[in-house]
């Protein structure tokens, strides 16, 4: 399906009874929202969860230029206008974290939870030089000259041997991307910067996290947890950046804890241990 929100074409999917709680769940850079299959499988059965491509992905509009965090999180809230949906539990992995922090300081209202995967909360220098250096190997070779580096930073040596069935479509993924999107979103993360701001975020929030993750690290994800007052934080074992792919089932629970807690009022929100 799409929709039009925000000045673009929003391409998304709908799963699960439209009257019950909703998860919109965001993905990571140079993937697509086919990366929440497993993940609407196993939720979908008691949550309605929306999957929108990000401006620059899959099936949305990829316009040319540096996109900026404003506009991308008025995508999100664009959308959810247009699809009359006035509360959601966020769930963003990586680049979609980003935008749920964003969320989380700028329109609390919008924001029931937050799960917050494989992120961080500020760009440092060297991690704005490493995106300048891939703006320039997609502009000159195109998205499959990003794939092996890519996967590598993703995925561990040995899930990548073990797991072809889950490595091959991502790698599609990565080369389906348009250059502009992309591109437009590395300038978008080269300013990231919300460290000193979530202290204004209340939403009750789950941030995870895979131990050998080396772009958005462990010590990463500590540091946001340090800044909010209503925080868990769960590590993955011999896991990398797409956590969720390699323990869907597990990540999947987790979100269900946290939304089940918050839309059961009389449980404490971190009743259950994770």
């Amino acid at each position: 399906m799409k929709i039009t929100a925000n000045g673009i074409d929003i391409a998304y999917d709908d799963h699960g009874d439209k009257d019950a709680p909703v998860i919109l769940a965001c993905h990571s850079l140079a993937t697509n929202r086919a990366v929440w299959d497993a993940f609407v499988h196993e939720l979908s059965d008691q949550y309605r969860i929306i999957t929108p491509d990000a401006r620059g992905h899959g099936q949305s509009d990829a316009p040319k230029g540096a996109y900026d965090f404003t506009a991308l999180m008025n995508d999100v809230t664009g959308l959810m206008d247009a699809l009359e949906i006035s509360q959601v539990h966020y769930v963003g992995l990586s680049m979609g974290g980003f935008i749920g922090q964003h969320l989380g300081i700028h329109a609390p209202e919008r924001i029931k939870t937050l799960t917050l995967s494989s992120t961080a909360s500020q760009t440092p220098k060297a991690g704005q030089e490493a995106l300048d250096g891939r703006i320039a190997q997609a502009e000159a070779g195109g998205m499959e000259s990003l794939v092996d580096g890519t996967i590598d930073r993703w995925f561990t040596d040995d899930f990548q041997e073990s797991h072809p069935q889950i490595i091959e479509p991502v790698e599609k993924m990565v080369m389906a991307s348009p250059v502009a999107g992309f591109v437009g979103w590395c300038h978008a993360i080269k300013t990231l910067n919300l460290t000193r701001q979530l202290h204004k975020i209340t939403s009750p929030t789950l941030l995870t996290v895979g131990d050998q993750d080396p772009g958005t690290p462990v010590a990463a994800s500590q540091a946001i947890f340090n800044q909010l007052p209503e925080a868990e934080m769960v590590i993955f074992p011999e896991s990398s950046h797409q956590h969720p792919l390699q323990y869907p089932f597990e990540y999947a629970d987790l979100v269900r804890d946290l939304v089940d807690d918050y839309e059961n009022p009389d449980k404490d929100i971190w009743d259950d241990e994770v």
